[in-house]
């Protein structure tokens, strides 16, 4: 998360005009007679150096504020309810249809540093409020009109709703001392001035805001829970750093969610390792014929890419649900070599499968045995002594005894024993037919013909030698006979 640029909260005046007769009360102001009022806004732009970084529960790690947009702000949009009985509605459907209000751009210079901190809002004839109780749910600050989340630059957080476990992830509720929703009682009359704290946003970290399914009636939710592992040009698994946008029905539709993790390291003896956490976010549950639609971007350096995208319905969760932990985990696999996905929630839009380059294969093996397997090469032999020795070994071809090793071994140490001969002047890469391996003129042969069996594992020499490997003339490994 980004450290904050040159400010970490705004406070937005909620101004709730009335105008009608009663009497003045305190922090407000009484207006002449009407049963309708008005709601207008004023910042006041403070600085938050003081709470830059808080810990989320039980974790003691610190975070930081989002970075704060160098952009004035524009517009703020709205969304509140009205109290009809015992129950909360929304007004004119600013759930799905935000009340947006110009600000006024001339802004004020509060405490003459140079910049403008401190903005107030047109009047707007949308918030013509008549009397009675309502509730501020939603509150943003945009650089331009509309519902792109990418305008939003300010944004007021507002405590969960329902029963999901949020203690695993940083709520920025608890930056300000009061978030969202909150309810103001509207009299005849009388001005409301109701501040309004006011964070910098980025819409990753839209989560943290409170924001999920404030605007459903629906409390039937669902957690699903998504990590990764990306390969690097040598097939090193690494947790994956990534991004996650989920719609309802497509991309076109209701954004519900926007995630990204973050990964990270520490060092020990042993090296570097690399760790991410899992994004866990509910969703609303999904009926008969409704569906899902996700995209995952890899983040690097500032990079994303994207990987996965797709729609997802109801029976697909299933086949990912986790009954120990009531949960739905989709784990995805990217770039790595003959691993995929452990369920193919997504489709993969990338190419970086399939086109792994192949294990070397190890040449043919043949057996040594009733004259198969030709003249033998080279062999590798294990000394299975107690102790250090003085080791001579030689061959009965040309020039015999033809020495190929003298030297000291030690106990459990393996001897490259490479064939050398010259026959008539021309050398010959063979052991040829016998060979004899002798310590303190104690001799012990070993046959290389392949006229009785020679393989790896062999032991021979009363127990003192292992062949742990030999080959012939042809460069085929000598196996092990069926």
């Amino acid at each position: 998360m980004k450290n904050f640029v040159r400010s970490s909260f705004i406070v937005f005046l909620a101004l709730f005009l009335i105008i009608s007769c009663s009497k003045e009360e305190v922090g407000k102001e009484t207006e002449a007679s009407t049963d309708v009022g008005k709601l207008s806004f004023g910042s006041v732009l403070s600085d938050l150096a003081n709470r830059n970084q808080l810990t989320k529960q039980s974790i003691l790690d610190p975070y930081d504020i989002p970075e704060c947009s160098e952009e004035n702000p524009l517009y703020v949009r709205v969304a509140i309810k009205v109290k009809e009985g015992e129950t909360w509605i929304w007004y004119r459907d600013s759930n799905l249809n935000k009340i947006e209000i110009e600000v006024n751009p001339n802004g004020t210079d509060l405490d003459s540093d140079g910049n403008l901190d401190a903005w107030f809002t047109q009047e707007s004839a949308d918030l013509e409020l008549e009397e009675g109780q309502y509730r501020i749910e939603y509150f943003a600050v945009a650089t331009a009109p509309g519902n792109n989340q990418e305008d939003i630059i300010y944004m007021a957080p507002r405590v969960p709703e329902g029963d999901l476990d949020y203690s695993q992830s940083i709520q920025y509720h608890n930056f300000v001392d009061n978030p969202l929703p909150i309810e103001v009682k509207i009299r005849p009359g009388v001005k409301y001035y109701q501040p309004i704290e006011v964070l910098c946003y980025e819409e990753h970290y839209a989560f943290a805001f409170g924001y999920l399914f404030f605007d459903f009636n629906s409390t039937n939710l669902i957690y699903l829970c998504t990590y990764g592992n990306v390969c690097d040009e040598n097939q090193k698994h690494l947790p994956a750093q990534f991004k996650i946008k989920v719609w309802k029905e497509s991309d076109q539709g209701d954004l519900l969610v926007v995630a990204q993790n973050e990964r990270k390291s520490f060092s020990d003896v042993n090296g570097t390792h690399y760790y991410a956490d899992a994004l866990c976010f509910p969703l609303p549950e999904l009926e008969e014929g409704e569906e899902f639609y996700a995209k995952i971007w890899l983040v690097e350096n500032d990079i994303e890419t994207l990987i996965r995208e797709g729609s997802f319905n109801a029976t697909a969760l299933s086949e990912i649900y986790k009954q120990e932990q009531e949960h739905y985990y989709y784990h995805f696999r990217e770039a790595c070599c003959e691993t995929t996905d452990q369920y193919q929630l997504l489709n993969d839009v990338t190419s970086n499968e399939g086109i792994c380059e192949e294990e070397p294969q190890d040449p043919p093996c043949v057996v040594c045995d009733n004259d198969q397997g030709g003249k033998i090469k080279q062999l590798t032999v294990k000394y299975l002594g107690t102790s250090a020795a003085s080791l001579i070994v030689v061959h009965n071809g040309p020039e015999a005894p033809y020495e190929i090793f003298n030297g000291e071994v030690s106990p459990g140490q393996e001897i490259l024993l490479p064939g050398e001969a010259v026959n008539g002047g021309h050398p010959i890469p063979s052991v040829w037919t016998e060979l004899e391996f002798t310590i303190a003129e104690t001799t012990h042969n070993l046959h290389t013909s392949c006229s009785v069996p020679l393989f790896p594992g062999q032991i021979f020499g009363e127990g003192l030698y292992e062949v742990i490997s030999a080959k012939n003339v042809n460069d085929e490994n000598i196996c092990t006979p069926e």
